[in-house]
């Protein structure tokens, strides 16, 4: 049901009695409300019934004007019958509001399963877009794999010539670990406690409800204290939008791509989070730490977010932003 006030501003919008200012607004809305343009809609099929019953009422009062001004009978006349036409007329009438009231009835319901359908497709979208993302991290993974497994496999000594039947047994050079970017090494450092804070609370949470969201996170948990970080991403990645523990997932799924070098996807899943969590001295300190691991994508990001820190007085976490702005410095990242 809508109020009075609303359903006299429809009619006057439909009748045409509205300012031609008045009435774009009015459509605006109109094109904005779903709801709305249901109920205009519906008034614009109802508005006619009263205007035809508004006609039978004068046809009634001019029939009884024209009696009045007739001469008395000399005799008393017999009661008149009732009109069939009337009646007729009268059933007409209640079938076309019968019509009317069905046909708002069938449109409510149309338009209730459309929503439903709607709502149900874009859960559909969501879950099939995280499918396709993580099918796409995986690629990627792999292809690094491959990568790192051809760079391995090209360091392998060839059989010495000269020497008889060239089976010598295969020499594999010893090679040196590449030597991680020293930004990165910060960021990890300063990541230990945000991987701290978020077992802890995950673990402190309490009673277990059970629901699935619950138990992906909890194996992911166990995943990411074995250090298997793809088996913790795929686990993390079936925590569907609306459940529960979907904004922890997100958390840890930031952490558990920070920890395969998967950077652009951490500071991703770490967007995501921040809708749901609004502490944001917290989430600024963090988000500054994923941009940090992939400084030289996201610098202008990290030295805009690292300096709004720094020059906040009340921001909990300026001394270690101060700190980490003097290690950069020395190690010629942060221009002193």
């Amino acid at each position: 049901m809508i109020d009075q006030t609303l359903h006299d501003k429809i009619e006057k919008y439909l009748l045409g009695k509205m300012p031609p200012e008045e009435a774009r607004v009015f459509e605006t809305e109109i094109q904005n409300d779903p709801d709305l343009a249901e109920e205009v809609e519906l008034h614009r099929l109802i508005l006619p019934v009263p205007d035809r019953l508004a006609e039978m009422d004068l046809q009634q009062d001019f029939a009884r004007w024209r009696q009045e001004l007739e001469p008395d009978p000399p005799m008393a006349q017999p009661a008149p019958r009732q009109n069939p036409f009337q009646i007729w007329l009268a059933l007409t009438m209640l079938l076309l509001l019968a019509g009317v009231f069905w046909l708002w009835r069938h449109y409510e319901t149309q338009l209730a399963q459309e929503r439903s359908a709607r709502i149900e497709l874009e859960k559909t979208l969501e879950a099939e877009k995280l499918r396709l993302e993580t099918c796409g991290q995986e690629n990627r993974q792999l292809r690094e794999d491959m990568l790192e497994f051809q760079r391995a496999t090209s360091n392998v000594t060839p059989p010495v010539p000269g020497r008889a039947g060239g089976n010598d047994p295969i020499v594999v050079a010893p090679q040196k670990p590449e030597k991680e970017p020293e930004y990165v090494a910060l960021a990890d450092q300063e990541l230990i406690a945000y991987a701290d804070e978020m077992i802890e609370s995950l673990r402190g949470r309490g009673i277990r409800s059970g629901a699935s969201g619950e138990e992906l996170v909890d194996k992911a948990d166990t995943a990411i204290l074995n250090k298997k970080y793809r088996e913790a991403t795929k686990l993390l990645a079936l925590v569907k939008a609306g459940d529960p523990m979907y904004p922890k997932s997100l958390e840890m799924r930031a952490y558990v791509y920070f920890k395969r070098k998967m950077y652009p996807q951490a500071v991703a899943a770490y967007r995501k989070y921040r809708v749901f969590d609004g502490n944001t001295d917290k989430t600024d300190w963090d988000l500054c730490l994923f941009y940090l691991a992939d400084y030289p994508r996201y610098r202008l990001d990290f030295q805009q977010l690292l300096v709004t820190i720094t020059k906040d007085d009340k921001h909990p976490r300026q001394a270690d932003a101060l700190t980490l702005r003097d290690k950069l410095a020395q190690k010629m990242i942060w221009p002193k």
